[in-house]
């Protein structure tokens, strides 16, 4: 088994405290933007390649820019993507 589905397949176990109830940890779930901040991303994004900056410096500047880690790691995950090739489209899709 290869370390997608052992993570895939952590995910889907439910978690109980010592009493029985079931509870959630934040680890479990990936990290995800709101729509509100889907948005400013876009609109950072859109106006850092319209005054013609490459998209790898865009998406590090907007990475250098974001003040919660857990973000940071998503900009992290998208920049290693796209520098290894990857359509940024096709990134993104793997974060929803």
């Amino acid at each position: 088994m290869n370390n997608s589905n052992l993570v895939a397949r952590a995910r889907s176990l439910p978690l109980f405290n010592k009493d029985g109830f079931r509870v959630y940890s934040r680890a479990v779930f990936a990290p995800r933007f709101s729509l509100k901040d889907q948005i400013f991303f876009a609109k950072r994004l859109s106006f850092l390649i319209q005054a013609g900056v490459p998209l790898l410096e865009s998406l590090s500047l907007i990475r250098l820019q974001t003040k919660e880690s857990s973000k940071k790691k998503i900009f992290d995950d998208l920049i290693t993507d796209v520098s290894c090739g990857q359509y940024l489209a096709t990134s993104l899709e793997k974060k929803r």
